[in-house]
């Protein structure tokens, strides 16, 4: 299912054909959901939408060769999300 309805989608697509001239990276840092709640995992509740957000960045991104969307869990990538 699509966040955003075909309206929207098609005045966005054209506002990137016709005024997007670089190259956009989007990097999204996320949590996935897990069944198993550790304590350390539950400051601040970062994982709350990132299903959503993640869905309507991956729908945003498709809209033009000029955007590219990286993905990081900061759980699971810690590594790469401190650089």
């Amino acid at each position: 299912m699509e966040i955003l309805n075909k309206e929207v989608v098609e005045a966005t697509k054209k506002k990137f054909s016709e005024e997007l001239e670089e190259s956009v990276s989007l990097v999204f840092f996320t949590q996935e959901s897990s069944w198993l709640v550790l304590p350390e995992h539950l400051m601040g509740q970062e994982y709350l939408f990132c299903k959503e957000t993640k869905q309507l960045l991956e729908e945003v991104s498709s809209f033009s060769d000029k955007l590219t969307l990286t993905t990081y869990d900061f759980v699971s990538e810690t590594h790469k999300c401190k650089q």
